[in-house]
């Protein structure tokens, strides 16, 4: 499909990278993989030149194992010398996405043993879960090994890595040793393409990359597929939250309604009891019997005997 100009789209503004089907347009491409080797490069803090020709795609598609598995197609899947790399692109934190993801990653590591001679000789399966939303607690990156739970924290093996990746949260950091993961962060969040070039700047790649990928963000903001299909995520997106804030808003008024319920029962209860107790006080003091006193009242003789 030829790019067309999406009036809805204001001058300058852009699809962002992270919505995935744009992201794989950009770094699931051939023609593309110098972009693709500078974002590996600063990802994993590897030099250029280690990485430069080194890379290669690999197929999305994944065997299926089950009936329920209509489709099993990864993001983005490279290798780099012994390692294979999983890329994902995710905009929920659900438990059933991780797990996935996490499926994902397991299949792709077993799948190497028919690369392999033994399993001695399987190498590296990494993945790198790029999450548009806060996940880290304020941290823009954390790692997971397959480690022990002791004091030592002992790896089991480091060939199974997982990053995720808080691109909310470098999106409000201030640069520090990680400053140019945050730049691509930032590259991948930006919704106009000043902030694009901004976090590009000089030091993230060369000149005709650079230019390379304005052009190729720029193609596919223009892109009547591409829009569409963005158009409608945001809108899902949009209804997703929606519900979610009416779930929440419907829960607190039943929590707050069932706490308010208990609480004036609680204060009704104790300002009866007490009433009870002042008058049988007083009949106490007139002298008068203590099963009278407890017909009258409702109190038993030992709370009676008590007074």
């Amino acid at each position: 499909m030829k790019d067309i100009r999406i009036e809805k789209l204001e001058e300058g503004m852009i699809i962002p990278i992270s919505f995935d089907y744009h992201f794989v347009r950009i770094f699931g491409q051939k023609d593309n993989m110098d972009i693709l080797e500078y974002f590996i490069s600063d990802f994993y803090d590897i030099p250029i030149k280690d990485v430069t020709g080194n890379i290669e795609l690999l197929s999305r598609d994944l065997k299926q194992d089950s009936k329920i598995e209509k489709s099993k197609q990864v993001d983005l899947l490279l290798s780099l010398n012994d390692k294979k790399i999983n890329i994902e692109i995710s905009n929920t934190s659900s438990i059933g996405r991780k797990e996935r993801d996490l499926v994902y990653l397991s299949k792709i590591h077993g799948g190497q043993l028919k690369y392999r001679d033994d399993y001695s000789s399987i190498g590296s399966s990494w993945q790198i879960r790029l999450n548009n939303i806060a996940c880290n607690g304020g941290r823009v990156r954390r790692t997971y090994y397959m480690i022990s739970n002791d004091e030592d924290r002992y790896i089991y093996s480091s060939k199974f890595r997982i990053d995720n990746i808080d691109l909310v949260a470098a999106s409000k950091m201030e640069y520090n040793e990680d400053e140019k993961l945050i730049r691509w962060c930032r590259i991948l969040r930006a919704k106009t393409r000043d902030e694009i070039i901004k976090e590009l700047g000089d030091e993230i790649m060369d000149k005709d990359s650079r230019d390379k990928l304005l052009k190729e963000v720029d193609r596919n903001s223009r892109n009547e597929e591409v829009y569409e299909l963005y158009e409608k995520y945001s809108r899902e997106e949009m209804e997703r939250r929606t519900e979610l804030k009416e779930a929440i808003e419907k829960t607190t008024k039943e929590v707050t309604d069932k706490v308010t319920k208990k609480v004036t029962s609680d204060v009704t209860k104790k300002v009866k009891k007490q009433s009870q107790v002042d008058m049988a006080k007083k009949m106490i003091d007139e002298k008068i019997e203590i099963d009278i006193i407890s017909k009258v009242t409702g109190l038993s003789k030992s709370q009676i005997e008590k007074l």
